[in-house]
């Protein structure tokens, strides 16, 4: 009789650490977003799993199918009231996830001190791009402002500080790479002219360009990764640049723009960019005369602003009256009341309003060591700020 002598290896249960990562992570995908996020702090191999570029790419290629026009999105509004700090308040949607976005942001205003009252001056699906002011010795003056961005994701509660930016009174354009983690400076040349108005908003992304609206007539789209102006498109022809225009963004994947008429009866007009990938040409696809709508809902006897366009839907509008903000239905004429702000607060009419998409899996923020940067005299240390993901 052979007796066989079983390894204690092969008597050991079997761990899901001893898993190669393609398989972890195949398993990794069937948990929800938050609980792979949370999965992070079960040990350092998972968190570099989880981390890695790769995990992202395996992550957005199984779910491909489902678009950014799927996705789920809300509006975020930034507000102060009587110069506390701000909130980000989610307005546009219900669901959970949303929610508990609003805390999430709170909670990195209230843990990082650094931020300015405005925290969030631009977004780009489930980025935002904050900034401060601060003030640093300078030889000749004593001290002097400066102003250092941040890139926050808030569903990984990651943020990290960009080198800081010397003002400038030249025409210039400044270019954040991450995949450098450096500045580079670019004069640009516009062939048609470009002039921003004094207030302006927040460059729209579409189709690799970062697009403005130039007060003289012409939407420019300017490519960060070649510093040029790649595209200029003229204004709908029915457009009177008198009134200038209330929103530059994007709806259904196309871009649009928009107009309030006071002449004899208030008018909305809402265009979109058609044939984007050859001429580009523009449509009216809407035409609102506020008369029609106000003898069912009186506060619309004022001018309203217009905030946003619903990202999914070709018919609605946000459209704020302090301190109501409004989702109107341009085709059925109906409106509804999204949200009510604190008649004390501070609110400038669309320039703290952003889109919010949530992604299938959140795009990763590049970790940059703590640096020196010494600029024109100036040595400055940056830190990174980074939440605790567990909570």
């Amino acid at each position: 009789m052979d007796v066989v002598r079983c390894s204690r290896s092969l008597l050991q249960r079997p761990s899901i650490e001893n898993l190669p990562d393609c398989l972890l992570s195949e398993i990794l995908m069937l948990l929800p977003q938050k609980s792979i996020i949370q999965c992070k702090c079960v040990s350092q191999r998972w968190c570099s799993l989880i981390s890695s570029p790769s995990f992202a790419y395996f992550v957005n290629n199984r779910f491909h199918a489902s678009t950014i026009l799927e996705r789920p999105s809300t509006l975020l509004f930034s507000y102060n009231n009587h110069g506390n700090k701000n909130k980000m308040v989610v307005v546009t949607s219900e669901e959970p996830k949303f929610k508990s976005l609003a805390s999430s942001i709170h909670q990195y205003y209230n843990t990082n001190s650094f931020v300015s009252d405005d925290i969030a001056q631009a977004s780009c699906h489930d980025l935002l791009l904050c900034y401060k002011n601060v003030f640093v010795a300078d030889d000749d003056v004593g001290s002097r402002s400066m102003t250092v961005y941040y890139v926050l994701n808030p569903i990984t509660r990651q943020s990290v500080a960009l080198p800081p930016l010397c003002r400038s009174r030249k025409f210039k354009v400044d270019i954040f790479s991450s995949d450098t983690g450096k500045w580079s400076e670019s004069v640009v040349s516009c062939p048609r002219g470009f002039q921003l108005a004094n207030y302006a908003y927040a460059g729209v992304p579409y189709h690799g360009l970062l697009f403005w609206w130039s007060s003289n007539g012409h939407l420019v789209g300017f490519d960060p990764y070649t510093s040029k102006c790649c595209r200029v498109i003229d204004k709908p022809v029915e457009l009177a640049l008198k009134h200038g225009i209330q929103r530059l963004g994007v709806c259904n994947g196309a871009l649009r723009i928009c107009q309030i008429v006071e002449e004899n009866n208030r008018k909305l007009l809402v265009w979109e960019l058609k044939d984007y990938d050859t001429e580009g040409k523009w449509s009216l696809e809407h035409k609102v005369n506020f008369n029609d709508i106000v003898s069912g809902y009186p506060r619309l006897n004022r001018i309203p602003s217009v905030l946003a366009y619903y990202l999914y839907d070709r018919d609605i509008v946000y459209v704020m009256l302090p301190p109501r903000v409004f989702s109107l239905n341009m085709r059925r004429k109906r409106v509804e009341i999204v949200c009510d702000f604190p008649r004390n607060c501070t609110f400038y009419n669309g320039f703290n309003v952003f889109n919010f998409v949530f992604p299938c899996w959140p795009t990763h923020i590049p970790s940059y060591p703590e640096s020196l940067i010494e600029r024109e005299g100036c040595l400055i240390t940056l830190r990174l700020a980074t939440l605790d993901i567990r909570q």
